[in-house]
């Protein structure tokens, strides 16, 4: 869920409005997703999340950038 300018966007929607509000050629992947039916960008989103951990693995704790002072 993304709550972005009073708007709630919920799965694929969600995911393709930060991809473009990133800039880049992430804004132009954003608005190419949009043009994809609903019904298949959740399919694939819900595919996604099903298998993110068994591809990516899952930590305990999240890594922190060193401060370089």
């Amino acid at each position: 869920i993304l709550v972005m300018d009073g708007q709630i966007f919920l799965y694929s929607d969600a995911s393709l409005a930060v991809l473009k509000k990133l800039g880049g050629i992430y804004t132009l992947l954003g608005r190419i997703g949009f043009l994809l039916p609903l019904s298949f960008r959740n399919t694939i989103y819900r595919f996604i999340a099903k298998n993110r951990y068994k591809w990516f693995g899952k930590k305990t704790d999240c890594i922190l950038p060193q401060n370089e002072y």
